[in-house]
């Protein structure tokens, strides 16, 4: 039951208030001055409505001496002396709400429920984001490689820090877990996290989508609506896929990380706080020497850079991570499968070209299709390392096995590109790079 406490030294005032506040179920004690209510505090009140205007010890006074210890408790200051300065001031001491006499016992009670309403749900809501929190610890990463672990070690130095980041990796190696990590823990943890995919929009509306725009700035733009960055304030924007970015837009996006500053369409520039977090898994020098990136955007991107492994790179990695996803997948569908040490074995030997993701997708297969509770033997054909003509020194290349792997999947789905995709567990415009490659 919620504890209030009326603190006021007229009676009348008092019964007032805690037959009106009874009435609606709450538990009520009353304090006829300040000093009787602080013998009170140890009860452990939910709220109290205190008088400013009081012989001795006045309500700014009591309110200073509860904030000393208490800063859960929602204070309310009644006064007859109904001053804008009389509310900064109890304010500034630590109230959460003020109202002028005479009282009217609905607006106290719709006052009350008011602030109670809100005060849970500000409870509630640092509830979810502590478990979102927890939900994004570092050991959600599943590794065992040195390499990443010389990641987490130093991004230990730098997270709570408001500097650039650049992720690189192939396709699915977890760049967009990473930055998720990154983000909530950091000091912005609490704040908004924003992802927002280049590879993902047409390229007509990346400028709107990423910088927002203004009512009227063309055709359809009926009210003032802000992009990413906009929606980001305070937070990190991770931008997946930077090297899709159109050079037409590089350079708005150099003048927000050398300034902080944006433009919406058909708007003024705006400030905005913003952690930026950028991923990509193109060779972004390349681009830089090919003039498709913008050279000084590419280093104020790389001022920290972390190149994520591939997972053919971190087989220490491929049991444990399998074992998580069969577990995973077990509880999800409700099912007790099991794999041989052969069907670990198998999964270690394989290349992995869509890396962390494709073995996630692939051992969701398993669990969903698997008619026994024991894996022995994967059905997949998995590609031949060596030549047919089995002799030591002919072993195909990584780029090779990726080849001749997609050319299956692309048979498998008759030259359909997007079930090829998901199959692969990437995008299709990975794919589509992958094709060209041949």
């Amino acid at each position: 039951m919620v504890k209030i406490l009326v603190v006021d030294d007229e009676q009348k005032i008092q019964f007032l208030i805690s037959e009106s506040l009874k009435s609606e179920g709450y538990a009520v004690e009353t304090a006829g001055s300040a000093e009787a209510a602080l013998e009170k505090m140890g009860s452990g009140f939910d709220l109290i409505l205190t008088d400013l205007r009081m012989p001795g010890m006045d309500g700014f006074d009591l309110i200073k001496s509860i904030r000393k210890t208490d800063r859960q408790t929602i204070i309310v200051v009644m006064t007859g002396y109904a001053t804008i300065d009389n509310a900064i001031n109890a304010i500034k001491e630590g109230a959460d709400e003020y109202l002028a006499k005479p009282i009217k016992p609905f607006e106290i009670r719709r006052l009350v429920r008011r602030l109670l309403e809100e005060r849970n749900l500000q409870s509630e809501n640092l509830k979810l984001k502590d478990e979102l929190k927890k939900s994004y610890s570092f050991e959600q990463f599943i590794t065992q490689s040195q390499a990443v672990k010389g990641i987490f070690q130093k991004l230990a130095q730098i997270i709570d820090e408001d500097t650039t980041i650049l992720l690189t990796g192939e396709s699915g190696t977890g760049k967009d877990l990473l930055a998720r990590l990154i983000h909530f823990n950091s000091l912005r943890g609490k704040q908004p996290f924003i992802t927002f995919s280049l590879a993902a929009r047409p390229e007509q509306l990346v400028n709107s989508e990423l910088f927002g725009y203004k009512k009227g700035s063309f055709t359809g733009a009926q009210v003032d609506t802000p992009g990413a960055i906009g929606k980001a304030s305070g937070g990190t924007l991770f931008l997946d896929e930077i090297g899709e970015l159109k050079p037409e837009i590089q350079v708005h996006l150099l003048h927000f990380v050398q300034y902080k500053a944006f433009t919406p369409v058909g708007g003024a520039e705006e400030k905005a706080d913003v952690r930026l977090i950028a991923a990509t898994n193109r060779n972004l020098e390349s681009m830089v020497a090919e003039n498709r990136f913008r050279e000084d955007l590419f280093y104020r991107l790389k001022v920290v850079h972390f190149e994520i492994p591939p997972l053919r790179e971190r087989k220490e990695d491929i049991f444990l991570l399998s074992h998580f996803f069969l577990n995973q997948f077990n509880n999800q569908y409700h099912k007790n499968v099991h794999f041989s040490s052969g069907c670990y074995d198998q999964l270690s030997g394989y290349p992995w070209p869509g890396n962390v993701r494709e073995l996630r997708h692939f051992v969701e297969r398993l669990v969903l299709f698997s008619d026994s509770d024991l894996v022995e033997d994967i059905s997949f054909e998995t590609p031949q390392i060596a030549g047919d003509s089995g002799i030591d020194g002919d072993w195909p290349s990584i780029d090779d096995l990726n080849r001749r792997y997609i050319e299956r999947v692309l048979r498998h789905t008759d030259g359909n590109k997007q079930k090829a995709a998901q199959i692969l567990g990437i995008d299709q415009s990975t794919l589509w790079r992958k094709l060209k490659q041949k």
